[in-house]
């Protein structure tokens, strides 16, 4: 993944996200370099999931969002019903947290970084 990043970011006019976001910090740092938007969703509320919360703490806080990778990955304490839009409160909480933000703190950011990814700057 990291050699398409680094080949077709410089191409690319506007930036996407990498979504549901897991692998390791080397290539968050590196898609948070190029640009690019990176997703978080349940996942990061789940009990063994050290290396992606530690991925959301060293992620910019403008280039975060928040995602459900709807009907999977539904945040705890919901984990093994299905996913859906209504978890992502959840979601948002944790990242707050993490970044030691108020929630409406996080919630306006993230709004922003959508609005930036989807619609342009």
């Amino acid at each position: 993944m990291a050699t398409i990043l680094k080949e077709y970011a410089p191409k690319m006019q506007r930036k996407g996200v990498v979504h549901s976001f897991s692998s390791g910090l080397e290539l968050g740092k590196l898609a948070s370099e190029l640009g690019f938007f990176l997703g978080f969703n349940g996942m990061i509320t789940f009990k063994n999931a050290d290396l992606v919360r530690e991925a959301v703490a060293q992620t910019p806080i403008n280039q975060i969002l928040a995602e459900t990778d709807a009907p999977f990955l539904t945040p705890h304490p919901f984990r093994g019903r299905q996913n859906d839009s209504t978890y992502i409160p959840l979601v948002v909480e944790k990242i707050a947290e993490i970044k030691q933000l108020s929630i409406n703190q996080c919630l306006e950011q993230i709004e922003t970084n959508a609005t930036n990814c989807f619609f342009g700057h």
